[in-house]
């Protein structure tokens, strides 16, 4: 109050206002400080010193202390078996905790024990202490193993600490008991670029460090235990590209952290981690292995994690791409996982409700950090990644000026970068289908479609559509939802833009209320312009000279009409999902979506387009057609050529499959009767006595010279050494060069027995055979024991030849064991066919007789060949083996080499018996 009139003089007044206490709090744990106590673990309770616990009031005195402290009733059995508290002093509501027995904190870390506290007017409330068991060296120590991913931002991330080497040992507090370092199998490249702290075991990545998977393998020594353990460290590097960061996906994951996604559930293996599962997950999303999945940022918020990851293969992905496949398949990941997404495409400007520029345009910024990544570290696993922070702008303009400077990024699909007149350029492949920073224009569509980046949200928006197709039905754009609403408020906006019957149709919803707009094309196989505007009451819609090319415009060609709803405040094109042009991809029918988002016209399903898009621009953003990765039958640019496409039918189908199986069939016809009219004559009498023997080979052999062909006529010779079946009557050469003739022991034949005609059938045979073989050797000798008729002596010849000793060496060699068998002096047996004939016995070194003579078949061979050799013991042929031959006048048979006259036993007919020895270097058998 101016009691004076001029206000100088007077006093400023003060009013005196007076709180009263209403108890409305319980008593709070004072001390320990942050309800906080520890007590070292194997410690005896008796040598334990007694925790204080202080109570305090916020309430006043009145309605404050003294207070009470006891056990709340949750308390576990395992915590009051374990612990007991007493009261100290009444007045000034002390209390202590004391422990009942040794605490082990292996077994547990932590112990939060609840206690109910009241004040003297008994409100009563609970209150926690945190207890937390100190850590002894008293675990032994193995060896671990652990992993770290990096992902290098652009490769800019200077030296810092990733992660520490891990070894398995259950205490958590004894790294000061411990050295650390770096085992010589560390490969030296690895030591190029990690380096470990000897008394911490951090280990520090160097700048620069290439991308790439690296091993490194600690040696750990516990100096207090005396133990060594290896802890071996798998580190890999990848470098993310801005664009990979840009463009990455993003969803929420609740009730869990950061850190808990990232821990392995079970120590002593891996992949069992959510994080781990979450990349398994997204892999079988894009079909994609696991290792090709990078989750590189993990940020905490209230409710959960918010994720942020891309995908490689080869390239990077496209936000559009990963976003609209994760929440496709969003249920089946949450069922397989036992987790919950309650978001996808975390982007506040998508929800207005959310939008932190309200009702004006807004724009989403992501800006990782360069100099503090992310770093995560559990046991066992480590993630340092990309500290990533979202920024929101509102306006729909470009977020940052443009550079004056040239960069890589700056021209697309391949441009070159200009500075003209202080102006960026781009010099493009062409200047028709290309823009000016080198974006694609146009792309053909062949009934299929491609996913780009939607429509940013702004206030007033224009949409200018180019296109071109010779079809009255097709899908030129969507943007909307692609499932049932997933979450409470998932935007329900969506834009709809079809040719129906030569009428290009509209469908949109802008959160007001769902509208239909019309424009007729009269005529196809020509370019329009559809243009599109709407600010926060109206919407107009043209398409010049829609009804031809004339010079006045027609009214039909443009439609303007007031948004629907106008006191709502809705009006901002919010679509959350992919714009797809030319089609859209398998996602649920129009009816279910306006179903489940109360759209009041249902969309009508029309084919996917056929023809080409030449433009489309949002505001003052051009569309780059080229920068999809998700589609299919989409070719750029729109006069590039398409691929060859057979699409056949199910009556197509079925006539191949018939076709084949006709052919199939006659196949196996001509190879039967092919082999019913092959003839062939067997002689199982035979078996066991004949064999033949023929071999083709490009090596020498045989006859020490390969040569076309061979005559099996020479098969055929008769006991007096001449050709059968009318030949020319001449002689055949023998192998050996000389030769003496002598006489064998005449073999039994079984009666019937016909070798001509076995030699006849076989000729036939051979003769439609290919003819490349080699020559067949006959040598007159098989050993002493032949069951038809003995040849003669391989080794006769000259008398050089005739004075070796055929077995000064035993060791001849598998290839020329029979040769063994037949020349070995010790040897009194042959290996017989499997045919018995009562042949007499004779030594291998039976001597040729000078004088042929007749043998009786009583006379003991043996023993002339002992007389014989006495007589002449150093004759030329004293040490060779030697046949003996039937008298040159018995008769042999053409058929089966056998006498006229059977008898139990026989000489064989000697074909040489007329021959004198030294007549000729040949011989005959």
């Amino acid at each position: 109050m101016d009691e004076g009139g001029a206000g100088h003089d007077a006093d400023p007044a003060s009013v005196l206002l007076t709180i009263l206490d209403v108890n409305d709090n319980h008593p709070y744990i004072q001390s320990p400080d942050n309800s906080y106590a520890k007590i070292m673990e194997n410690s005896d309770p008796a040598t334990v010193g007694p925790i204080p616990i202080q109570l305090g009031d916020l309430d006043t005195q009145i309605n404050g202390c003294p207070c009470t402290l006891q056990f709340d009733s949750s308390t576990s059995a395992d915590i009051i078996s374990k612990f007991s508290v007493e009261q100290i002093d009444a007045e000034l509501s002390l209390y202590q905790l004391k422990p009942l027995q040794k605490l082990d904190r292996e077994q547990q870390k932590f112990y939060h024990i609840p206690f109910r506290t009241s004040d003297s007017k008994n409100f009563q409330g609970t209150r926690i202490l945190n207890l937390e068991v100190g850590d002894m060296n008293d675990s032994p120590m193995t060896d671990g193993s652990s992993t770290i991913e990096v992902f290098n931002y652009q490769g800019q991330f200077p030296a810092m600490v990733i992660g520490s080497v891990y070894v398995s040992d259950l205490d958590d507090h004894d790294v000061g008991d411990k050295t650390f370092e770096i085992d010589p199998a560390t490969g030296p490249e690895t030591e190029l670029y990690f380096t470990v702290d000897h008394d911490s075991g951090n280990i520090t990545m160097k700048k620069g460090t290439p991308e790439g998977e690296h091993a490194l393998v600690v040696k750990v020594i516990d100096k207090f235990r005396n133990e060594t353990a290896y802890g071996t460290v798998k580190i890999v590097v990848t470098d993310l590209t801005e664009e990979a960061v840009m463009n990455s996906g993003s969803f929420t994951v609740n009730n869990y952290t950061a850190l808990e996604l990232i821990t392995q559930q079970d120590l002593a293996s891996t992949g069992t981690s959510m994080y781990d599962r979450l990349k398994d997950e997204i892999g079988k999303v894009h079909g994609i292995s696991s290792s090709d999945v990078f989750i590189f940022g993990l940020d905490d918020v209230t409710e959960g994690v918010e994720v942020r990851y891309n995908c490689k293969s080869p390239n990077f992905f496209t936000a559009p791409r990963l976003n609209g496949q994760f929440l496709l398949r969003r249920q089946q990941i949450m069922q397989s996982l036992g987790i919950d997404i309650p978001m996808v495409d975390i982007n506040k400007c998508l929800y207005e409700s959310l939008s932190p520029c309200d009702l004006s345009s807004c724009q989403q910024y992501l800006r990782p950090n360069l100099t503090h990544p992310l770093l995560l570290t559990s046991e066992t696993s480590t993630v340092v990644g990309v500290d990533i922070t979202a920024e929101y702008v509102c306006s729909c303009g470009p977020l940052e000026p443009l550079p004056s400077v040239c960069y890589d990024s700056f021209c697309y699909n391949g441009g070159k970068c200009d500075k003209v007149n202080n102006t960026l350029t781009c010099i493009c492949p062409d200047e028709n289908d290309y823009g000016p920073r080198c974006e694609l224009l146009n792309a053909r569509f062949e009934r299929g479609y491609s996913w780009y980046e939607s429509f940013k949200v702004c206030e007033n928006s224009s949409i200018l559509l180019s296109f071109k197709s010779t079809e009255s039905k097709g899908i030129l754009m969507y943007a909307g939802p692609m499932v049932s609403r997933p979450w409470a408020d998932y935007p329900r906006d969506f834009l709809y833009v079809v040719i129906n019957q030569k009428i290009l149709e509209t469908y949109f919803d802008f959160g007001t209320g769902t509208m239909k707009i019309q424009i007729p094309l009269l005529e196809l196989d020509k370019p329009y312009n559809l243009r599109m505007d709407w600010d926060n009451e109206t919407i107009t819609f043209e398409v010049p000279y829609c009804m031809g090319n004339t010079t006045v415009e027609n009214p039909d060609c443009k439609v303007s009409q007031n948004l629907p709803g106008l006191k709502a405040k809705s009006f901002l094109l919010n679509v959350q999902g992919p714009l797809q042009l030319g089609g859209v991809a398998a996602m649920e029918s129009f009816s279910k979506l306006a179903n489940s988002y109360g759209w009041s016209l249902t969309p009508p399903t029309i084919d996917p387009f056929f023809g080409c898009i030449l433009e489309l621009r949002h505001n003052e953003y051009l569309y780059d057609l080229n920068s999809t990765d998700y589609g299919k039958y989409t070719y750029m640019p729109c006069d590039a050529p398409a691929a060859v496409r057979i699409v056949l039918g199910e009556q197509s189908i079925i006539i191949i499959v018939v076709s084949l199986l006709c052919l199939l069939l006659l196949v196996l016809l001509i190879l039967c009767l092919a082999r019913r009219r092959q003839k062939s004559v067997s002689y199982p009498e035979l078996d066991g006595i004949v064999k033949e023997s023929i071999g083709a080979t490009d090596l020498e052999g045989y006859g020490e010279k390969d040569i076309d062909q061979f005559d099996l006529k020479l098969l055929r010779v008769g006991p007096n050494g001449h050709l059968f079946n009318g030949e020319i009557n001449r002689r055949l050469p023998d192998v050996t060069e000389d030769a003496r003739a002598t006489k064998a022991p005449l073999a039994k034949m079984p009666e019937g027995l016909s070798i001509g005609d076995f030699l006849d059938d076989y000729i036939k045979k051979v003769d439609k055979e290919p003819s490349e073989y080699d020559d067949v050797r006959h040598y007159c000798f098989e050993g002493d024991e032949m069951s038809i008729a003995s040849l003669s002596s391989i080794g006769s010849g000259s008398s050089s030849d005739n004075e070796n000793v055929f077995d000064t060496n035993d060791n001849w060699g598998p290839r020329f064991e029979k040769l063994k068998n037949i020349y070995h002096r010790d040897s009194d047996e042959e290996e017989d066919s499997e045919y018995d004939f009562n042949v007499p016995r004779q030594p291998k070194r039976y001597s040729l007789q000078s004088t042929p003579e007749k043998k009786s078949p009583t006379r003991d061979p043996a023993a002339e060949s002992s007389s014989s050799a006495d007589k002449n013991p150093s004759g030329p042929n004293a040490h060779s083996p030697t046949v003996t031959f039937a008298d040159p006048g018995t008769q042999g048979s053409q058929e089966g080499l056998l006498p006229k006259d059977s008898q139990d036993t026989h000489e064989a007919i000697n074909p040489m018996a007329n021959f004198k020895l030294g007549e000729s270097k040949e011989s005959w058998c």
